[in-house]
């Protein structure tokens, strides 16, 4: 039996659409997705796996959670397990996340194709990564290629 949280809850990778010029080196994308705890749940036990490439930030209903993502192969991605339960309330919650995508190889990274995972499981209930969760590029960073030093 395969325990995966992203394949048991069906995640998706998810990403928006590439940008016209197709160089999708150094983007920045947030993501959102809305949710509703019904009052007799308990979020007490939320969990949250993520991955992302290649770097990111998470909040829970405006209060941020935790950032980072740890370097691994594009081909064998890892994921974080983080506890949202103190978090979360009855009625609608918001799970967001800033995802930055390198785009490019480095000594302490490997290029992979862009995007983020997700499974947020609360008790029974889960929330997933798919095309209920909105993305648009962020505005308040730089897009594309910057200045490489060494």
């Amino acid at each position: 039996m395969n325990d995966n949280p992203f394949i048991l809850n069906h995640a998706a990778w998810i990403w928006v659409d590439k940008p016209a010029s197709g160089d999708d080196l150094n983007r920045y994308v947030y993501f959102r997705r809305d949710f509703v705890l019904n009052p007799e749940q308990s979020g007490e036990n939320a969990d949250l796996y993520i991955a992302a490439d290649s770097d990111y930030a998470v909040w829970c209903n405006g209060i941020f959670v935790d950032c980072g993502q740890f370097g691994n192969f594009p081909e064998d991605k890892t994921y974080d397990t983080l506890k949202l339960g103190a978090l979360l309330h009855p009625g609608k919650n918001a799970l967001c996340v800033l995802v930055h995508y390198w785009g490019k190889s480095n000594f302490s990274y490997l290029r992979g194709e862009p995007g983020l995972l997700y499974t947020l499981q609360i008790g029974r209930q889960a929330v997933v990564s798919d095309d209920r969760t909105l993305c648009r590029f962020s505005r308040a960073y730089h897009q594309g290629p910057i200045y490489q030093t060494t």
